[in-house]
């Protein structure tokens, strides 16, 4: 670390740092990866020792919100419908980033999700035929537990129907974003952001 007695800062590694401030004047080079604020100082620069400045970086992806939410032949009523589905989905994610229960394990749901999809859609439809008295179309639903297939957990746990469109645009969107960012099959995800 160099100080420039004129300005007053520091030069630390590439980057300004202001002392009296205490933070960095130019923003972090590998952006949110490195933390929430762009511009932070280490929590302990004392004993915290890391060369690379790359200890402690959380995996947080960036990824692509499903394009059909923007598209313009939507009526209100369906651009809701499919924000909410994208909703539930974005926060079933979101939540179990945050419980670190997302693990970074592409492939390995595509087998699971069609034993378990077919026994799901029937015992939806035989419940939806006794209350309602007719079978309803589930074509368009997929039978999805985002944390446990998408992520490698248990393939029997809490199910719910989401829009087939939404979920493979999501998934499809977390995959890029996942290969993207250099993942490895066992890296824990610690929040999801979809642009």
């Amino acid at each position: 670390q160099y100080r420039d007695t004129e300005s007053g800062l520091c030069y630390n590694r590439f980057r300004y740092y202001d002392p009296t401030g205490g933070c960095y004047v130019s923003p972090d080079p590998i952006g949110v990866l490195g933390g929430e604020s762009n511009y932070g100082y280490v929590q302990n620069p004392i004993c915290w020792v890391d060369p690379l400045g790359l200890a402690g970086c959380e995996n947080i992806l960036r990824a692509s919100k499903p394009k059909v939410l923007s598209r313009d032949n939507l009526s209100s009523a369906e651009r809701n419908y499919l924000e909410r589905q994208f909703m539930k989905k974005q926060n079933g994610l979101n939540r179990a980033a945050k419980r670190g229960e997302l693990v970074w394990s592409p492939g390995t749901h595509d087998v699971r999700i069609s034993s378990i999809q077919s026994s799901y859609r029937k015992a939806v439809s035989e419940r939806y035929e006794r209350m309602f008295g007719k079978a309803p179309d589930l074509s368009k639903l997929n039978a999805d537990h985002p944390v446990d297939l998408i992520v490698g957990g248990s393939a029997t746990q809490r199910l719910q129907m989401l829009n087939e469109t939404i979920n493979k645009s999501v998934g499809s969107a977390l995959k890029n974003a996942g290969r993207k960012a250099g993942l490895q099959p066992g890296d824990k995800i610690s929040a999801i952001i979809f642009d």
